[in-house]
C-alpha cells in the first residue's frame, strides 16, 4: 500500500530533522510525540483505532525490551548536544539517523503487522523484537551511507586549510 509507506517516510523524514535540533531531551520528547502519529496514522489506514496510552506503551516495549544499545545510543546522542562546543556537532551527526532509524523500523513493523491481519489488540512487541533490531540496522546503516554521500561534495569543494 503505498500511503502507509508515504506515513512511515514522512513520519522518517521529520524524525531525522527533530534529531536536529539543538535541544537535549526536548528532540526525544518530539521523537516519541512523531513515532505515536504515525503509528496511529498507519492504525487508522488499516481501520484500527490506536489510542496514545496504548501506543506509547507499545513503542516504548518494543524499543526499550527489544533494543537496549539503541536507546543508549539515542539518548546519549541527544544528551550529547549539552556538551559546550563539540556536543552539538557530535549530536546533529548522531541523533538525527539514531531517529530517522527507529522510526523508519517501527513503522515497518506496524505495516507489516498490519498486512498480515494482526490488529493493535494483537500486537506483540516480543515477536517482532529481532525484526525490529534487523530494520533499526539496516535503516541505521543506510541513513549513515547517505548522510555520507550528501556530505562529499561539499567537503571537496571545502578549501584545503593551510
Amino acid at each position: 500500500m503505498l500511503e502507509v509507506n508515504r506515513i512511515i517516510n514522512q513520519h522518517a523524514a521529520i524524525s531525522f530533522g527533530i534529531g536536529a535540533l539543538p535541544f537535549p531531551v526536548l528532540d526525544m520528547v518530539a521523537l516519541s510525540a512523531v513515532q505515536l502519529t504515525m503509528i496511529k496514522r498507519i492504525g487508522d489506514l488499516y481501520e484500527d483505532k490506536i489510542t496514545s496510552s496504548v501506543g506509547n506503551k507499545i513503542i516504548s516495549t518494543l524499543i526499550a525490551s527489544v533494543v537496549p544499545y539503541s536507546v543508549a545510543q539515542g539518548t546519549l546522542g541527544s544528551l550529547i548536544k549539552g556538551v559546550p562546543l563539540v556536543g552539538g556537532v557530535l549530536g546533529l551527526v548522531t541523533y538525527p539517523v539514531f531517529a530517522s532509524a527507529s522510526t523508519l523500523a517501527l513503522g515497518n513493523i506496524f505495516k507489516r503487522h498490519y498486512e498480515k491481519g494482526g490488529t493493535v489488540i494483537d500486537f506483540n512487541p516480543a515477536h517482532y523484537a529481532s525484526d525490529y533490531v534487523n530494520a533499526f540496522r539496516k535503516e541505521q546503516a543506510a541513513a549513515t551511507a547517505a548522510t555520507a554521500a550528501a556530505a562529499a561534495p561539499a567537503a571537496k569543494e571545502a578549501p584545503a586549510s593551510k
